[in-house]
């Protein structure tokens, strides 16, 4: 299995719509190669460093093909014409959610990267795009991207390959794990098959909790923010 790199962008933290808020969801595009290290791409920033960035989030990946669905959906909203909107670090080429697994392990340039977990979208993106309710869009639509923990430090650049060189789950893909997640799943076989899997320690506990407790967390905080 094979995808590519589309482009690279990185960005710097600028303040976002809200009182308070940061963010570094507008990055601009590379034409170089990038030095890939365990916390992230060199010169990349972080707006919210308690939801985003760290090893586990080092890199965020978002497939090109997306943009065609959105631009169709939303055919006036400027943002979906090109790679970069969603605040990516990697556009890609031929991979989405339904392909990659938890736990896939790639190369990428001189680099080795793991599929660490699924984007959980955020009122960032409402805002961003202003379209009330888009995070919530993108659950619907399982298009969040996904983020890789960076195994080997390298270089990476536009047009290197994304090779999978090692899986060891082939039984749920990312978009599989989220429908459970996004369809608010409470069914005690299904969440104890998760536990299986090599999770991120966030989506254990989310999924941990729902087997302890049979309730769904609540996602306002994430999905709408605070308004004031």
């Amino acid at each position: 299995m094979k995808g590519i790199v589309n482009s690279v962008y990185v960005g710097k933290v600028v303040p976002f719509t809200r009182p308070d808020s940061f963010t570094g969801i507008f990055k601009k595009e590379v034409n170089h190669l990038v030095s890939v290290g365990y916390e992230g791409i060199e010169g990349d920033e972080i707006g919210d460093l308690k939801v985003h960035g760290g090893p586990e989030k080092a890199i965020h990946v978002y497939p090109l093909e997306h943009y065609k669905k959105w631009k169709a959906e939303f055919p006036d909203c400027p943002f979906f014409e090109n790679a970069g909107a969603f605040g990516e670090n990697f556009s890609t080429i031929g991979l989405d959610e339904s392909q990659v697994f938890v736990g896939d392990i790639f190369s990428i340039g001189t680099a080795v990267v793991e599929v660490s977990q699924g984007r959980l979208p955020c009122w960032k993106l409402n805002d961003r795009f202003d379209i009330p309710y888009f995070s919530e869009m993108l659950q619907i639509n399982y298009r969040t991207g996904w983020y890789f923990r960076v195994i080997q430090q390298g270089n990476v650049g536009f047009g290197d390959e994304i090779t999978l060189i090692n899986r060891t789950n082939d039984k749920w893909s990312l978009q599989e794990i989220m429908k459970v997640i996004f369809t608010k799943s409470l069914d005690e076989e299904t969440l104890t098959s998760m536990l299986e899997l090599p999770l991120v320690a966030s989506w254990r506990k989310l999924f941990m909790k729902r087997l302890l407790t049979g309730a769904v967390e609540d996602w306002s905080p994430r999905l709408h923010g605070k308004k004031d």
